[in-house]
C-alpha cells in the first residue's frame, strides 16, 4: 500500500481568519471612536450644564445682592418713619438777636424711652455749620446709608432770618454729600402766626 501524502492546505482558512480578524479590528476601532464621542459629547453637555449652573449661580447671587440692599433700604425706611411717629427726629430752630446779625443753630431730639429732649449742640459758627451737623449725625451713630429725617424751624419774619437761612440751607447741600439720605424739612413757623 502506498502512502499517500496528504496536504492539507490552510491558506483559505488563513484567510478567512485573517477577514475575520480584519473585522473584528475594524468594528471594534469603530467602536472605540463612537466611545470616545459618545464621551466627548457627555463631556460637552457637562460644560454646558456647568456654565449654565455656575450663570444661575452668578443670577442668584446679584438677585441675593438686590434683595438684601432692598431690606436694608426698607428696614431704613422703616427706621426714618418710626422716628417720624415717635417725635425722636432730629430738629433744629434758629434763633436770632434782635439785631439779626449774630444767631444761632439749636439741635435736639426727643429721647425714646424717657420722652425728653435731648440737647445736640448749638451751633453759632456760620463758617462750619456743615461739618458741626455731620459730627452729630456721627455722634448720633447714623451712617451714610441711613435714612435720616431732620426738622429745621425758623421765623421768617426775623431780621436777618433769610441771610441766616441761605446759609444753612447751603451747609445742608454739603451735608448731602456726606449723608445722600438727609431728608430736610425747612419749616416757616411765621406761617402759623408764632
Amino acid at each position: 500500500m502506498k502512502i499517500r501524502e496528504i496536504i492539507l492546505d490552510f491558506t483559505s482558512l488563513l484567510d478567512i481568519f485573517m477577514l475575520i480578524l480584519f473585522f473584528f479590528i475594524l468594528f471594534s476601532h469603530f467602536e472605540v471612536e463612537e466611545a470616545k464621542e459618545t464621551a466627548n459629547q457627555a463631556l460637552n453637555e457637562a460644560a454646558a450644564l456647568s456654565e449654565t449652573a455656575e450663570s444661575i449661580r452668578e443670577q442668584a447671587e446679584e438677585e441675593l445682592a438686590l434683595l438684601d440692599e432692598v431690606n436694608h433700604g426698607k428696614a431704613a425706611d422703616l427706621t426714618a418713619l418710626m422716628e417720624l411717629s415717635r417725635g425722636t427726629l432730629m430738629q433744629s430752630r434758629l434763633v436770632m438777636d434782635e439785631s439779626g446779625e449774630i444767631w444761632t443753630l439749636e439741635l435736639k431730639r426727643m429721647d425714646d424711652t424717657t420722652k425728653q429732649d435731648i440737647s445736640l449742640g448749638m451751633i453759632d459758627d456760620t463758617q462750619n455749620i456743615s461739618q458741626e451737623i455731620i459730627l452729630i449725625l456721627q455722634k448720633q451713630e447714623y451712617t451714610n446709608e441711613d435714612k435720616i429725617p431732620f426738622v429745621f424751624l425758623y421765623d421768617g419774619t426775623e431780621i436777618g432770618s433769610e441771610t441766616a437761612c441761605n446759609l444753612i440751607s447751603e451747609a445742608f447741600r454739603e451735608i448731602r454729600r456726606t449723608y445722600p439720605h438727609f431728608y430736610c424739612i425747612q419749616i416757616d413757623i411765621s406761617d402759623f402766626g408764632g
